[in-house]
Order: C-alpha cells, then sequence, then structure tokens
C-alpha cells in the first residue's frame, strides 16, 4: 500500500508541471581552475580502467575502489594522480588517489557540454518551487545491464524521501521544461508508470 500511495502522490502533482520553470542545465566542474575539489571529499585508493559509461566526456572515468564501481569520476590536467567521484547529492566527492596511470587510449572523446546526456537528473513538479528532499528526487545514470519496462530502459535509479523509484528512457527535450517517464517497483515484477514527470535540473 506504501508503494501505492507514493505513485499517487507523485501522479497527483505531476499535473502542477505547467507552472514550473525551464529545466536548469549544468556542466559539472569536479575541480576549480587551480585544480582544487570543488566538493569537500573523503579519500580511497583505487584506479580506472576505461571511460565513463554514465558522462560521456573526455574527463570522466569509470573506476574501481575495491569492488565497487564509481562513475563517473573526474580527472584534470591541474590534479594529477587523482580523480573525483561526486554523490548523486553532490555533497562530497571520493577522492581516489590512483594506483595505476589513467587509462587515456579508452577515454571518451567527448567535450563536456549541456547538449550531452544528462548523467544525473533532479525531478519533481514541485521540486522547483520548493526544493527539499521530501519534493525532489536525484536520479543518477547507471550503465550496464538494467531491466526494460514496456520498451523503456531502467536509465535512472533515483534516491530521495521515497524509495524505489527510477525514471525510464531518456529526457525530453523537446518541452520546456524537460519531462522523463517515472516509474515506482509495486514488486512482482510490475511497475507503476506516472505522467511525464518534470527534470528540474539536469548535469552533464
Amino acid at each position: 500500500m506504501v508503494g501505492v500511495a507514493a505513485v499517487a502522490v507523485l501522479l497527483a502533482v505531476a499535473a502542477t508541471a505547467v507552472a514550473s520553470p525551464a529545466t536548469k542545465t549544468t556542466v559539472f566542474h569536479a575541480f576549480t581552475v587551480a585544480g582544487a575539489p570543488s566538493l569537500p571529499t573523503k579519500t580511497a585508493s583505487g584506479y580506472c580502467w576505461t571511460g565513463s559509461l554514465a558522462a560521456e566526456r573526455s574527463d570522466a572515468w569509470r573506476c574501481f575502489v575495491g569492488n565497487e564501481i564509481h562513475d563517473p569520476c573526474f580527472s584534470a590536467p591541474a590534479a594529477h594522480g587523482i580523480v573525483l567521484c561526486p554523490n548523486e547529492q553532490l555533497s562530497t566527492d571520493t577522492e581516489i588517489h590512483l594506483t595505476r596511470s589513467l587509462p587515456t587510449a579508452q577515454a571518451d572523446h567527448g567535450i563536456a557540454s549541456i547538449h550531452d546526456r544528462p548523467w544525473l537528473i533532479e525531478v519533481g513538479p514541485k521540486c522547483a518551487q520548493s526544493p527539499s528532499p521530501a519534493n525532489c528526487l536525484r536520479c543518477e545514470f547507471e550503465p550496464g545491464a538494467q531491466p526494460s519496462v514496456d520498451g523503456k530502459r531502467l536509465n535512472y535509479e533515483c534516491s530521495g524521501a521515497i524509495a524505489g523509484f527510477g525514471a525510464f528512457g531518456l529526457p525530453n527535450r523537446n518541452v520546456e521544461p524537460w519531462t522523463i517517464t517515472v516509474g515506482k517497483d509495486i514488486g512482482k515484477g510490475s511497475v507503476a508508470f506516472t505522467p511525464p514527470v518534470v527534470i528540474v535540473h539536469a548535469w552533464m
């Protein structure tokens, strides 16, 4: 019942999407111009073995800390020997001190741009007017094997006050603000979908 009620709440507020402002787009910068982290950090040791599958840009990497994958992690020419991997709330970075050189031959070739596929989105019809964990879901792109429902891949896994939500397919940029299909796992392989939900902020 909790899952159904949560979907009902999101359905009820989806109708307010018309009044939402345009989607904010941000090219994320993990480092300052001087090469310092732009967020507070916690340190770890690890290595990167290929370009990021989440962020399609040449300074983004897919990395290991122990058995845990971090993607995306970002490098900078002014910060030799480390990469920074932000959490989805963009409140802290994991600063990985690299035990191997970056695999530049496997790097992505994209230049960071607001035209890229977002690796992180913030959704919620009430989020723009009243940003809070209760109104906003942060959803991070998930590479690799992910389920599909009704022909739409679970591209983004979301965190917020209500658990179990994910964003399916890709953002619809043909409308403003952008929208995306959000669904909640209600058990037994079933997903309850909402109407298109507003994307308040997208990070590339």
